[in-house]
């Protein structure tokens, strides 16, 4: 599928979000306690890639070419589990640097995602007929909240 401007543009955002989140603003560091959301949201990574095949996703939210409709493992919850897993790594990294710009990026990188998502919805729902049953069942990235 061709990749629409926005597309670019959305993920150019997502890209300077981590940039923001990560970068460490000669801030003093948080607690590590925050650090247990990085862990997390590498397990829920770990996760997602071993009930998706290689190639089926990407960093543009247009379908790839022969992608599969995927409901096992995080799938069978939320509907976005790559990205509640970059979500939960970047705000672990962000709220630990503890800098305005990390925040910035936390909520750059959200809105992002959020465009993302809306997108990825709507080409699978053209894409797949049973993923209407699906919406209704699994939350969008968060389980049994959002």
């Amino acid at each position: 599928m061709k990749k629409k401007p926005s597309s670019h543009l959305l993920v150019a955002l997502q890209f300077t979000a981590f940039a923001l989140c990560v970068l460490p603003f000669a801030g003093s560091g948080g607690s590590q306690g925050v650090l247990v959301f990085c862990l997390a949201g590498a397990a829920v990574g770990l996760w997602t890639v071993l009930h998706n095949r290689p190639g089926n996703f990407g960093i543009y939210p247009e379908l790839k070419e022969g992608a599969r409709f995927i409901t096992t493992g995080p799938y069978r919850w939320v509907r976005h589990p790559m990205y509640l897993s970059v979500l939960l790594l970047m705000f672990g990294i962000g709220i630990y640097n503890g800098q305005w710009p990390n925040y910035l990026g936390l909520i750059l990188l959200w809105l992002a995602l959020l465009g993302k998502m809306a997108r990825e919805e709507r080409d699978r729902s053209e894409a797949f007929p049973d993923y209407a049953a699906y919406v209704r069942q699994a939350r969008r990235i968060l389980p049994f909240v959002y």
